[in-house]
């Protein structure tokens, strides 16, 4: 049992591995580096974005009907999302202490990409 066991930790730790190089590639395919959780794109490609960027009256002038119809039912998500994150923060600082559990820190459950808790 102890073999398979090995073989097994051997294999994940062979696709880690393999994980961790093609996330090298494309992080040098997409010119960005990670810092503290964070993407930061290189100068070019933020120089890039700006050239890219549509301004509203454009994407209006130049959307498809498609588009169109839909962005306002997209974008009405915001006010609903920003509503239950208030409301999950009043919900954490009233109720947590009153039971005894910690309030829990945003940024030590923010998504992170690219960290490993392989030693």
């Amino acid at each position: 049992m102890n073999t398979r066991v090995d073989r097994f930790v051997s294999r994940i730790r062979l696709l880690e591995d393999e994980l961790a190089s093609e996330h090298e590639a494309q992080r040098q395919r997409w010119h960005y580096r990670l810092d503290r959780g964070r993407v930061w794109f290189d100068r070019e490609v933020q120089l890039a974005h700006r050239r890219f960027k549509q301004s509203i009256p454009a994407f209006i002038a130049q959307g498809s009907v498609r588009n169109l119809l839909t962005a306002p039912i997209i974008y009405t998500l915001i006010v609903p999302l920003l509503v239950l994150d208030v409301w999950i923060t009043l919900y954490q600082w009233m109720c947590f202490p009153i039971y005894g559990i910690a309030v829990v820190s945003r940024p030590s459950y923010s998504w992170s990409i690219g960290t490993s808790s392989r030693t």
